[in-house]
């Protein structure tokens, strides 16, 4: 078993990658790295929200979204304060480096919100499902972009909008803790919790986060639909259950390390 930082990588895993990605190498260090070549072939079955993987050299029978194609990338297997998965680059500058393309400047990929990447880590990294359920159709999409000029699985919006259309998708995968994390995450990036957690007006006459003086229920619907889930959230059990001061206390970044026991 190889460690890296806070990431297990079992030798098997390295033998599955060598075998279903040759143009891979991991690369020990600190941190450790796996860069070369991404070739794969990858199938979006729109109807039946089914996508299938093929090695890059093999052909599928169907022509149902299938594409076939390559990427440079770079996987930097150190866990940030950012993130629960390895950082992914794009090197090859293929990807143009925009926020629409949901690639920064350097070429790290933005590739899911954090909420999702809590559903998709509840057991632990796992280096076969990570490349197969995130990386692989990751790029898959950006390829399909390239082709077609829009993205097959649709996409969220930029910053807190963004977070509250995945939270409206995953809140029901999460836990009670986990949710405390969203509202910290959120609340942080926004002033959401005052203008609009805490406000009495009815949230069907609440304005738009983004800025368009719109409903916010007709500007960004999926959003809002997290937004009140969120909402409920905060009223029906967080301040129900659980002291408003040490709530408040949670939600400000100052005083984390005071109330960890109580996370636990």
């Amino acid at each position: 078993m190889t460690q890296t930082s806070e990431f297990l990588i079992e030798e098997d895993d390295l033998e599955w990658l060598r075998e279903n990605f040759p143009d891979l190498t991991y690369k020990e260090g600190n941190p450790g790295k796996i860069s070369g070549i991404l070739a794969f072939g990858m199938e979006y079955i729109p109807d039946k929200k089914r996508i299938d993987l093929y090695q890059f050299s093999k052909k599928s029978k169907s022509r149902n979204n299938l594409i076939h194609d390559k990427y440079e990338i770079e996987i930097n297997l150190e866990k940030t304060r950012d993130s629960i998965w390895p950082q992914v680059y794009e090197t090859g500058k293929r990807i143009p480096r925009k926020q629409d393309f949901h690639c920064y400047g350097d070429g790290n990929l933005c590739l899911t919100t954090s909420f999702e990447e809590v559903i998709y880590s509840q057991n632990g990294f796992n280096l076969r499902e990570f490349m197969t359920k995130v990386v692989v159709p990751h790029f898959y999409s950006q390829s399909f972009h390239e082709k077609y000029d829009h993205w097959p699985w649709g996409e969220y919006s930029h910053g807190v909008l963004g977070l509250l259309e995945s939270f409206a998708n995953i809140e029901k995968h999460i836990t009670f803790y986990k949710k405390l994390d969203v509202l910290y995450k959120i609340c942080h990036q926004s002033s959401l919790l005052d203008h609009y957690l805490n406000s009495k007006t009815n949230p069907y006459s609440v304005i738009c986060p983004c800025g368009s003086l719109r409903p916010f229920s007709e500007c960004h619907s999926e959003a809002f639909k997290g937004y009140q889930v969120l909402k409920k959230f905060w009223n029906d059990v967080l301040l129900n259950h659980i002291d408003r001061q040490l709530a408040q206390n949670y939600l400000d970044p100052t005083n984390i390390l005071m109330i960890q026991g109580w996370r636990q």
